[in-house]
């Protein structure tokens, strides 16, 4: 056996022996130190939270609300270039053509398959698999539109979850990010999403890498001056639908 094989062993029986059930340590007490919540109302929080981080929440009463507000949001920036996530909501909130005719330059849609999202105008879309995607695209683009696997109320978080139809390059690289939840996917308090990735869980196994985004890029490394924008988005906008 190889050295590297048998440091790999060793990390798979110390990860074996870590998630064996009965050997999981239990939460801290869910006191006021520990566990928070969200109250009563868990849009309210997170938009609360959200907006005191720097971020931009949006409440969307419809669909049609949302897509004004995202149509606002590209206007306002005199948007060229749009790097699009896909999925169900996005289908949903997008229609055919929309994005196309709003944007004059370029939108890239990710794909797995290659083919874009089939419900923006080809003729101005750049079919793109982010397999194949260089970073020049992404650090190119002028904002990102992505879906979300779930949002915090308590601290006003945004999770992402990396998968071939959503690279996390979307969020982290241009300089305005738009992310589109459902209502369904706000969780009361860091705690609850903590318990869908236990190994006692029903859950499936966490994806190969979960992003936590609280507002827009910060950083204090210079003078202890807080900076945002630095070293990724410098603007973030959730916009929450049914």
């Amino acid at each position: 056996m190889s050295t590297r094989e048998a440091f790999l062993a060793n990390v798979r029986t110390a990860v074996a022996e870590g998630n064996r059930a009965g050997n999981i340590p239990s939460h801290p007490g869910r006191s006021k130190v520990g566990y928070q919540g969200a109250g009563d109302d868990p849009v309210s929080k997170f938009c609360t939270e959200f907006t005191l981080a720097g971020g931009f929440p949006f409440v969307a009463e419809d669909d049609d609300a949302a897509w004004r507000k995202i149509e606002e949001i590209i206007r306002r920036h005199n948007t060229k270039n749009i790097v699009i996530g896909v999925g169900e909501v996005m289908d949903r909130l997008i229609p055919a053509g929309r994005l196309s005719d709003l944007v004059g330059t370029s939108i890239v849609t990710c794909s797995d398959s290659g083919e874009g999202n089939p419900n923006t105008k080809t003729d101005k879309l750049i079919n793109l698999s982010p397999r194949k995607a260089d970073k020049e695209t992404y650090f190119g683009s002028d904002l990102g539109i992505s879906t979300v696997e779930h949002l915090i109320a308590e601290t006003g978080t945004v999770v992402m979850a990396t998968r071939p139809d959503q690279p996390r390059s979307i969020s982290l690289l241009p300089p305005v990010h738009i992310a589109i939840a459902r209502r369904s996917q706000i969780l009361p308090d860091l705690f609850d999403l903590f318990d869908l990735f236990s190994p006692t869980a029903e859950t499936s196994s966490p994806p190969a890498c979960l992003t936590l985004i609280t507002g827009p890029s910060k950083t204090g490394d210079i003078e202890l001056k807080l900076v945002t924008g630095v070293h990724g988005p410098g603007e973030v906008h959730v916009i929450i639908v049914d």
